[in-house]
């Protein structure tokens, strides 16, 4: 079972196996997740105007991909057929949330939408920066990087121990 914090700050998920140490800092933006938060002051002067169909197009985008590695930590690289009965059909239902959302946007021509109505790119790269944990080794991490419509960045990370 691994362990899934969001940071407070940037959004990004960071799943750890559960024996793995986490020192309670973003490896993007570099948060303390358990400082206290200033509450954001939203300026609704800032926030994008975005359309229905945007909305499509960032779940199928975001939502589609995270819900592919949540399945991907419940069975870990086993087969599925190997998985306990509960898990078998998280993991059907999950992949069942995903090909639906991705059938509709792909119906409404939402799939590869590469800016939003508004001229917002739909995703964004950062540069994988060696990141070490606790125990010395050194990875870089995966970043999965969308765009919501209004501008805001939304990341997913998960280190792979990708060896540097």
């Amino acid at each position: 079972m691994n362990q899934v914090f969001e940071c407070p700050s940037c959004g990004v998920y960071t799943a750890l196996p559960e024996d793995e140490y986490f020192d309670g800092f973003c490896e993007i933006c570099s948060t303390d997740y358990y400082a206290v938060q200033e509450p954001e002051q939203k300026d609704e002067g800032n926030m994008q105007e975005y359309t229905p169909l945007d909305s499509l197009t960032y779940l199928n985008r975001s939502v589609s991909s995270q819900l592919e590695v949540v399945s991907d930590l419940i069975y870990e690289g086993e087969e599925v057929d190997t998985l306990p009965e509960n898990l078998q059909n998280a993991v059907s239902l999950l992949d069942s949330i995903r090909n639906e959302i991705r059938n509709e946007a792909s119906h409404h021509g939402a799939a590869r939408a590469p800016h939003y109505s508004n001229g917002v790119p739909t995703s964004t790269r950062f540069n994988d920066v060696p990141t070490s944990d606790p125990d010395g080794e050194t990875y870089l991490p995966e970043v999965h990087t969308d765009v919501h419509p209004s501008g805001s960045v939304h990341v997913f990370s998960i280190p792979t121990n990708k060896e540097v």
